[in-house]
């Protein structure tokens, strides 16, 4: 303050705080302040008032303060704050963008569970003033201890280091211009070892500028030491002329303008305006200023003298700003798989359902934008038909941005089947946010299997967010398909039952299935010997193939299903003469 040091100073000082939130939002916003008048010089000041306008942008009551002597060397004092919501955002934003796959060219915002990941820290500064610079800007930002050594980008403005026993990033900026935008970028690396949300580490900013952010501003009037006086001589060459000086002298340390002179010429009762001089001008320290005048009298003259002047001030303007712009949360994408099968065991040799459902739960943090699934339906069995796959969120059926298909595109048991499934644009309805649960569902059919096979039937799953990073592939879910043999019991016999009348039979003929899987293609054949004709059979609406053959008429009856522990019980009456001989019954069983 070299040139100041011989002038009061109206010093306005504000302290503005700002909170900033990871979306670059102001959440908070604090303009505190001091009116200082400063006397820098050793002669004190009397009289002294301070006139103040712009009080409207702050809690300030009065326009005008009396604030009587500042002393040498001394200062006078008066806080305030801003009007509420009188500003809206800070002089200088600070903002941060998470890159956690900065080797792409879109920017990801997700780590991965248990997957080391690059991720880089773009901060960016921008000063919004218009005209005027902000200076002397200190960022720092702090590396939570999960990050590894941050690598600094080397052509920044300022200087930019890393201190890494207190893990702070800290980048020093002289000055930024108005409205211009100044970015640091930070490499850096991380495994997240859980899915939580993981913080980015939260970044300050202090910097100062000449400028207030209120409107206030203020003038001061005071008194300090001087001398003001007439100088009289009579004329030399004319007795009862006098020749006068009017003359102010600044006698102290500060600077003061010379505002009105006023000098009256006394005589008996008249008071005669001799000089009326508005000089407006500066007397600095230890000078003078002097006005030359004449008048008439045959004594010595009397004068009244009226004159103001004050003291020189200048304002000086000076802001202190401290921004905190809240860490980012990175989220982390993390799911969990599982497959059911029900039954999860199937009879060897046999044909059955099997409901198949495919988990997957999100456990991360992140909300996930496409999800794809990649199953195995094992030889032996038959792939879900087209068309019969069901896809469900927390229980919500969902039929849009689905795909799959299955591979090879046929429903031949004897191959192994790949089912291939993508949902995506999953955040156009909603989105697969943390805790969501994903169903597919679809039932598959055991086509004979063979035991002591091994029916591996593994679920593979990936995962990704919008915009994409490298996909996060999920641990395999192995699961294997129980076949187990049951063995097949088998009970088929006929009966001959005499009727009543010569030559009459019926022959009841049973089949049972006494085993734990069912049985398929069942064929029952039997004779009628050639001396006996068919009469009727039972139930009538099982009726069974007729065809003369060789040494009588056979029967066949053919069955496409029994089932486990079924009973067939058939009949049929027989005529003829002599005796009959009861041939065994034969049967087929796939």
């Amino acid at each position: 303050m070299e040139e100041e040091k011989n002038e009061i100073i109206i010093k306005l000082t504000e302290n503005e705080s700002s909170t900033i939130n990871n979306h670059d939002q102001v959440e908070a916003i604090n303009l505190t302040g001091e009116i200082s008048v400063i006397n820098p010089t050793n002669s004190r000041t009397w009289n002294t008032k301070l006139t103040l306008s712009g009080k409207d942008s702050t809690n300030l009551e009065k326009n005008e303060y009396q604030i009587g002597e500042v002393k040498a060397n001394d200062h006078w004092l008066k806080s305030y704050s801003m009007a509420e919501d009188y500003i809206k955002e800070p002089v200088l934003s600070v903002s941060e963008i998470v890159d956690t796959y900065y080797e792409d060219d879109a920017q990801n915002w997700a780590g991965i569970v248990n997957r080391r990941m690059p991720i880089a820290f773009n901060i960016v500064i921008k000063n919004n003033l218009a005209e005027q610079k902000i200076k002397d800007i200190v960022i720092k930002k702090q590396l939570p201890n999960y990050f590894s050594e941050p690598i600094l980008e080397e052509n920044v403005p300022g200087s930019l280091s890393y201190n890494s026993d207190s893990r702070e990033i800290i980048w020093k900026i002289p000055n930024i211009d108005p409205n211009e935008t100044q970015k640091a970028i930070i490499r850096s690396a991380f495994t997240p070892n859980d899915a939580k949300l993981h913080g980015s580490g939260a970044i300050t900013a202090t910097y100062t500028a000449d400028i207030i952010r209120t409107d206030l501003s203020g003038e001061i009037t005071a008194k300090t030491d001087h001398f003001f006086a007439v100088d009289i001589g009579e004329s030399m060459d004319t007795p009862g002329s006098w020749e006068c000086l009017a003359e102010f002298e600044n006698s102290s340390a500060l600077n003061t303008t010379l505002k009105i002179v006023k000098i009256h010429h006394s005589k008996e009762n008249i008071k005669e305006l001799i000089i009326e001089e508005n000089p407006d001008t500066e007397v600095s320290v230890n000078n003078s200023w002097t006005k030359d005048f004449m008048v008439k009298s045959e004594g010595l003259p009397k004068f009244q003298k009226d004159y103001d002047f004050t003291v020189n001030y200048v304002i000086v303007e000076e802001l202190n700003g401290q921004t905190t712009r809240k860490e980012n949360k990175i989220p982390i994408i993390a799911a969990e798989i599982t497959k059911e099968l029900k039954p999860p065991q199937v009879p060897a040799y046999a044909k059955n359902p099997v409901k198949v459902d495919l988990i997957l739960e999100n456990t991360g943090t992140a909300a996930l934008n496409e999800i794809h699934l990649k199953d195995v339906v094992p030889a032996d069995f038959k792939p879900p038909e087209k068309g019969t796959v069901e896809f469900f969120i927390d229980g919500k059926e969902i039929l849009e941005n689905i795909t799959y298909n299955v591979e090879p595109d046929n429903d031949n048991p004897e191959v192994k089947h790949v089912i291939d499934i993508n949902l995506s644009n999953l955040n156009k309805i909603g989105g697969f946010k943390p805790g969501n649960q994903l169903n597919v569902k679809y039932t598959m059919d055991a086509w004979n299997p063979q035991p002591k096979v091994k029916h591996e039937c593994p679920l593979e799953a990936d995962a990704n967010v919008a915009p994409p990073g490298p996909a996060a592939n999920l641990d395999t879910f192995d699961l294997e398909i129980g076949v187990k043999y049951v063995r097949r019991r088998i009970r088929a016999l006929k009966q001959v039952q005499p009727l009543g009348e010569e030559g009459h039979y019926k022959i009841p003929v049973i089949f049972q299935n006494k085993g734990e899987v069912e049985l398929e293609n069942v064929v029952l054949k039997d004779i009628i010997p050639s001396n006996f004709e068919l009469m009727n059979w039972e139930p009538e609406d099982i009726k069974p193939e007729i065809k003369e053959v060789e040494g009588g008429t056979s029967l066949i009856w053919r069955f496409a299903k029994v089932e486990a522990n079924e009973r067939l019980n058939l009949s049929y009456t027989i005529k003829g003469s002599g005796e009959y001989e009861a041939p065994e019954l034969e049967y087929e069983v796939e």
